[in-house]
């Protein structure tokens, strides 16, 4: 990258800085006319005489002069205005596009970075300098050579209409700038040390607050809290007295400019009165001259301005590039090249001499020489901090060896493009990072490396996607289009989408991961308009559950929905609406924002009722809960309130006992309500649901469908047994019903059930898809530590890469699984070599061949039954284990 801020500027956009100072060259005559037209006016059209004027061979009285000559100004002052608007506006958009490209330059450098580069600068830095640092840079810029071409210019014409109306006032005008010249860069030097101070505190400080959010666990922990925010107030206090002196300084350079820039002014009424006053200077003349020196006043402090701001810009483009820029970074090809032949990874990978040094120059490998038969399974094992998960990460071409060589067939590993090391090696283990996004999105990114073909868009949007994507190469960024369908299904060993399900189906069940996105696929949506097939068959599943249901045996565990009759296992809410919402349109918590739901309470008298019940809950809650310290089982059945809100309906029920219920204000009342909202008569068994009140809501259930308004029908979904609910999950869909409260194994049973439908159905795929849809949150957080390990895992194995290196893969499965887990691999990738470090050494049983690593050195290999024998270092990290 370029280290000069102006050189990265002319170099990306030279022509479009060309253009913007021909238009600036155009405006100068117009803003010299700008100053003459006042002169005009007040000398010759209002203290000319009333004599008629000559103009363009046309004579005009006195007022028609004045009304040409003031439309005149009106026409200058408005085609100048046009001129900074097209110059502010295109400056805008260059300043922003070259933002645009430093900071993809700057994203494109990351992926470069050696991965021990990144023990050295902090997530928080690197967010740091690219969001906010590089900030203001975009507008700098944009203006670099139009600011100061077109503000130096007015100032020159203005300077040159004061010279031609009076030499010696244009010379009083500039006597004082030399001055400014000499004084403004000596003091904006010490600004400019600690603009570069502050920039590295505040950096530092954004790297302590990732630090601080990482380890929140253990500050609580440790109870480390106000040791921490002294830390934090030691940095602000340092970060406050560097901005208070750089204060200090900056307004004392604008006091000293504006003091200066008054005794011009000064000057003017005083000289310009003189030779007023002695005849050799019209008022008209003066009164253009103190125009000309407002006007010139103007841009000569914000050629001052522009001045601090290349400084400070200059500072922060050098400070951000420095960083972006360590040793060992890959080149650039290796990133874009693409792989034409297509041929896989065969034969051996050999190592000879292999050594590794990190960036301290400690030997982490010394003098590796080995064979792997890439179409074997071998094993690496050895004692913690031996150097494992550096050789793998060199076999993955995560990192360069220091020394020696490492090849592949006739291939050196570290000149192979990351098309071919990327799509053909699948790295497994430490470091393996889970995305924010959906499950699918983290196991199919590994078939992401080009887009495969266009996104299928009407031709008015295929145009504006188009120029959105030249504009992208303008800005020097990648053009591919992001909406385009990018999945390789070629390198998945499928044909295309429909295939690609059934294959992450078999990949799941290798990685023993199949029963729980099933699961996920369950308690999932899907959109019936988009994916019909699948809803006709859940409908039909639906049917077939129904008829099983006519078994009293079964049908004791699942209470389904009837528009005439009442569901105890479902809540009061659901029995009253008798649907789901679709939308944020009528929500259970927010009643006081649903004036529709309101209107159908009180309407069907059930307002009062409700009221009175959720007083009950509440009392009960009261009763039973109040001196409860933690939450137990008893209080998770009966979760209608959260604990810190059992004092505040205590309150409430204080006032309802002595001053009655009609004493509370709205907001209070429609708490109590809510309160009821949440009963399940099968389920919680209070009694508060009887059949008088079940009539009252059965008929309200009716009004509420009725009459509801046009405006809300979309969104809200009826329960109908013909039809599909696009807002409850696929399960809910099938079984049509709640599960029945009290009925001992009616999860386990039900479960059978539905898998029995779903089968008959062909559903397997279908609901594992819609699995694949569940998010996953930020790093994963939303998975258990096995679901982690067998996310990542299937995402290498989805990709059919020609070898796998992994690194303790399954450590976080328990021992049976774990060995479930490797069996199946074993059977599912036959094809496909795995190189594999093991946290447990008896895994090693499993593999052809074995790697002992101890002190970074390869001191044994061989197969399991040559290295098991006594005496052997292998035979020692058995015995460990079994201690």
């Amino acid at each position: 990258m370029e280290r000069n801020l102006y050189k990265f500027i002319l170099k990306y956009s030279l022509a479009e800085q060309v253009k913007l100072i021909l238009l600036i060259f155009a405006s100068y005559p117009i803003i010299y006319t700008g100053f003459i037209i006042p002169k005009i006016i007040i000398n010759d059209a209002l203290q000319g005489g009333a004599e008629s004027r000559g103009l363009f061979g046309f004579q005009f009285d006195q007022f028609e002069y004045l009304i040409l000559l003031s439309f005149a100004f009106l026409l200058i002052v408005l085609v100048n205005g046009l001129i900074k608007f097209l110059m502010n506006v295109y400056r805008g958009a260059v300043g922003e596009r070259l933002l645009r490209r430093l900071r993809y330059q700057l994203i494109s450098r990351i992926m470069r970075f050696p991965l021990p580069a990144f023990r050295k600068i902090s997530q928080g830095e690197i967010i740091s300098m690219m969001t906010l640092e590089v900030e203001k840079l975009g507008k700098f810029m944009g203006e670099s050579f139009s600011l100061p071409a077109f503000q130096g210019g007015v100032l020159l014409t203005s300077y040159t209409f004061l010279m031609i109306e009076n030499y010696m006032m244009g010379l009083a005008a500039m006597a004082l700038y030399p001055i400014q010249i000499y004084l403004i860069p000596k003091l904006q030097h010490r600004v400019n040390q600690l603009e570069a101070t502050r920039i590295r505190m505040v950096r530092e400080m954004s790297s302590k607050i990732g630090e601080t959010l990482s380890g929140i666990q253990d500050i609580h922990s440790h109870d480390t809290t106000q040791y921490e925010l002294a830390e934090y107030s030691e940095r602000l206090g340092s970060i406050f007295y560097v901005r208070l002196e750089i204060f200090q300084k900056k307004f004392f350079i604008k006091f000293f400019n504006n003091f200066l820039a008054q005794i011009g002014p000064f000057l003017f009424y005083l000289g310009g009165g003189y030779f007023v006053i002695t005849g050799t200077l019209t008022v008209g003349g003066l009164v253009a001259m103190l125009s000309a020196y407002a006007v010139m006043y103007a841009p000569w402090k914000e050629l001052l301005n522009y001045y601090q701001q290349s400084e400070e810009a200059r500072i922060k483009y050098y400070q951000v590039v420095s960083q972006f820029g360590p040793a060992g970074m890959m080149d650039e090809h290796l990133l874009t090249a693409e792989d034409h032949t297509g041929q896989p990874l065969q034969g051996n990978l050999r190592a000879s001499g292999l050594g590794y040094e990190d960036e301290n120059d400690n030997a982490i490998l010394e003098s590796l020489s080995f064979r792997i038969d890439l179409s074997k399974h071998t094993a690496i094992v050895g004692p913690p901090g031996t150097g494992k998960v550096t050789l793998l990460r060199i076999l993955a071409r995560l990192i360069n060896h220091s020394s020696g060589q490492l090849k592949i067939g006739d291939h050196d590993l570290r000149q192979l493009p990351e098309s071919i090391t990327g799509r053909k090696i699948a790295f497994v283990g430490d470091g393996s990072y889970i995305f924010s996004g959906t499950l699918g999105y983290n196991l199919f990114i590994g078939l992401k490396h080009r887009p495969i073909s266009p996104p299928d868009l009407p031709d008015k949007e295929r145009t504006a996607r188009d120029n959105f994507l030249r504009e992208s190469g303008r800005a020097g960024n990648l053009q591919f289009d992001i909406q385009a369908d990018w999945t390789d299904y070629i390198s998945a060993g499928v044909k295309d989408s429909r295939e690609l399900i059934p294959e992450i189906h078999r990949i799941l069940k290798i990685v023993n991961l199949d029963e729980d996105v099933y699961n996920f696929g369950l308690r999932s949506n899907i959109d019936p308009h988009r994916q019909e097939e699948t809803r006709d068959r859940i409908l039909a599943a639906r049917k077939t559950l129904t008829v099983k249901l006519t078994d009293p045996a079964v049908a004791r565990y699942i209470e389904q929905f009837d528009s005439a009759s009442y569901n105890e296992n479902a809540t009061l809410i659901e029995n009253l609406m008798f649907g789901t919402p679709t939308e944020a349109g009528i929500v259970q918590d927010e009643i006081a924002n649903n004036q529709y739901l309101q209107w159908v309470l009180n309407e069907s008298g059930l307002f009062e009722d409700l009221m009175t019940v959720g007083y009950r809950v509440a009392l009960f809650m009261l009763e039973v809960f109040s001196d409860l310290t933690e939450i137990n089982q008893n209080y998770q059945q009966f979760n209608f309130l959260d604990m810190e809100d059992l004092p505040l309906f205590k309150i409430l029920c204080s006032q309802c006992d002595t001053l009655g219920m009609e004493s509370l204000n709205e907001e209070d009342k429609h708490r109590l309500v809510e309160l009821s909202f949440k009963l399940i008569p099968a389920k919680h068994r209070l009694g508060l649901v009887e059949a008088g009140l079940q009539e009252k809501i059965l008929k309200a259930r009716e009004l509420f469908s009725r009459k509801m308004p046009r405006e809300l029908k979309h969104s809200f979904d009826f329960f109908d047994v013909d039809h599909y609910n696009a807002a409850t999950t696929i399960q809910d869909n099938i079984l049509f019903g709640k599960l029945a409260a009290g009925e001992a194994n009616a999860q386990n049973r039900v479960g059978v059930l539905l898998r029995e439908v779903i089968e008959e159905q062909n559903l397997v795929d279908a609901v594992i898809q819609a699995g694949l849809s569940t998010p996953v949150g930020t790093g994963g957080i939303l998975l258990s530590s096995s679901q982690h390990q067998k996310v990542v895992l299937a995402r290498g194995l989805i990709k059919r890469p020609d070898f796998l290196v992994m690194y303790h893969p399954l450590n976080e499965l328990e021992a049976p699984e774990r060995m479930q887990v490797l069996e199946n691999l074993k059977s599912g990738v036959r094809d496909e070599g795995i190189i594999m470090a093991l946290k447990f050494p008896s895994m090693a049983k499993k593999f052809d061949h074995i790697l002992v690593i101890q002190g970074g050195q390869l001191v044994e290999q061989g197969t399991y039954q040559e290295l098991a024998k006594p005496g052997t270092s292998f035979s020692q990290l058995l015995d460990a284990e079994k201690t």
